[in-house]
């Protein structure tokens, strides 16, 4: 592939489209070059097949999902301040290129090349974020250790996939992101290592008044704001 990243990424982005409307199989250069505005010649200095193509999305993506993510987790400080950042941050970018979703998850998943291809390393790469992630709460206490991470990371992740895909299916019917707060309540309520939690509570004469009447995601931010500031 040329190295062109202005016309590269205009092709990318047509390609995409294309794809999500027709198949990959029904999909051919010719209309790819149309929706690019670019001659059919151009697209072949730049991919040299369909195949190519479709591998070069994902990995296009994906580096721009990671990009932006990384970005916004700095500075971010407790395991559930970082997992609602994440998820939060993911949603938005899924709505805001709702192509992707459906290209990633219904087109380019089922596909025979997916596993060894770079996109797909990204995708690891996405998923070692959320695990480092769980393990650091799990070293602070309070994410529960009686769960594998693994585990944890999978149902997270397909969680995160079906409500994308049925926000597509469902025509969109109202902006991703106000499924934010349910969704992340109902995360950090699952993750939360509630002893832990409790006994961390208990220590805080404001909060001891207070338990009765925190949910379980309030609970996980006081506990987060509790650890920085025995850290500072």
């Amino acid at each position: 592939m040329r190295q062109d990243a202005g016309k590269a990424n205009l092709i990318i982005e047509a390609a995409e489209a294309i794809f999500v409307e027709k198949g990959f199989h029904k999909a051919t250069m010719r209309e790819i070059a149309r929706a690019a505005g670019l001659g059919l010649g151009t697209i072949y200095e730049y991919f040299t097949d369909k195949e190519s193509l479709l591998s070069a999305i994902p990995e296009y993506k994906m580096a721009e999902l990671l990009n932006g993510l990384r970005e916004h987790l700095q500075g971010i400080c407790g395991t559930f301040n970082k997992l609602r950042k994440l998820t939060w941050f993911t949603l938005c970018y899924y709505e805001a290129n709702p192509n992707f979703v459906s290209f990633i998850y219904l087109i380019m998943k089922p596909h025979r090349g997916w596993i060894d291809s770079p996109g797909n390393r990204l995708v690891q790469e996405y998923t070692r974020i959320i695990s480092d992630i769980l393990k650091e709460g799990q070293q602070e206490g309070i994410v529960r250790t009686d769960m594998d991470v693994r585990l944890m990371r999978i149902v997270y992740l397909g969680s995160l996939e079906r409500l994308a895909i049925s926000w597509l299916l469902r025509g969109k019917p109202a902006s991703l992101i106000s499924a934010y707060d349910d969704f992340t309540e109902l995360v950090i309520a699952a993750l939360v290592n509630q002893e832990a939690t409790m006994a961390l509570a208990a220590d805080c004469p404001f909060m001891k008044g207070q338990a009765g009447r925190i949910r379980a995601k309030d609970a996980a931010t006081d506990v987060a704001n509790i650890r920085i500031s025995e850290h500072k």
